[in-house]
């Protein structure tokens, strides 16, 4: 099942960015996680690549009249799944209040679906 995601650029952003740390994790940093998140991560990983093309295309065509625009991202139900559990997690940690407004509104669009 599908899940379709509409994203304006700063929560794109936000998604690029905090995923970004998965896309560069080494084997020994992968060994010392718990199963949970070897699974989450290993689910993550191709998530975090189109969140960043898409990003970074949206970025090179942008202009004013574009930032309140909404792009489409589709996920597969469990990359949707994956992606909250790890959104939670970064939202407790995160101590920007931009960066956990753009986090959770992120969650409350894909909470809809697991209703």
């Amino acid at each position: 099942m599908k899940v379709e995601l509409k994203l304006k650029p700063g929560n794109l952003w936000y998604l690029s960015s905090v995923l970004e740390p998965l896309t560069n994790i080494t084997n020994s940093d992968f060994v010392q996680k718990t199963h949970d998140q070897r699974t989450i991560t290993s689910i993550l990983i191709p998530v975090a690549d189109v969140f960043t093309k898409k990003y970074k295309n949206i970025t090179r065509k942008s202009n004013l009249f574009d930032a309140a625009k909404k792009y489409k991202v589709s996920l597969l139900y469990h990359e949707c799944n994956a992606l909250n559990l790890f959104l939670a997690e970064a939202w407790k940690q995160e101590t920007d209040d931009y960066r956990k407004l753009q986090a959770h509104t992120i969650m409350l669009q894909m909470d809809k679906h697991f209703t």
